[in-house]
């Protein structure tokens, strides 16, 4: 079984809502909601990944020391362990451009990101919104 660990980023705007962003067609789970991020490669940090991931999905520049740590998950997807942390920032460069095929964003209120329908493994970090 294929281990990941990915990194995920809950920007929060001025007005408490977080980013999501609908995942493209082409991947596991077409059209779900995710927070945006990805995969760390071989020697990055998880907080130098998130802000290259934030930049070539979403073209958004953020700083390492923006980012506090929020929460981290497992799960067992048919595909792979993926290994979730989850990361905060409310201060960002730039305006959102989707740059990877992704149909859509939106801010949501933190207490209904439970609401949307996103991969399995990420309704086990939410309750830090609850």
């Amino acid at each position: 079984m294929k281990h990941l660990t990915v990194v995920a980023l809950a920007l929060e705007n001025d007005g408490g809502e977080i980013l999501i962003v609908q995942r493209p067609e082409t991947t596991y789970y077409p059209f779900y909601w995710e927070f945006p991020g990805g995969k760390i490669e071989p020697n990055e940090t998880p907080e130098q990944a998130l802000c290259r991931e934030i930049f070539e999905e979403i073209d958004l520049i953020i700083n390492v020391g923006d980012l506090t740590p929020l929460r981290f998950a497992t799960h067992l997807y048919p595909h792979a362990h993926v290994t979730i942390l989850l990361f905060s920032c409310k201060k960002w460069t730039g305006e959102i451009k989707l740059k990877e095929g992704q149909p859509g964003y939106q801010w949501v209120k933190a207490n209904k990101i439970k609401d949307l329908k996103m991969p399995e493994g990420n309704y086990k970090i939410l309750d830090v919104f609850c």
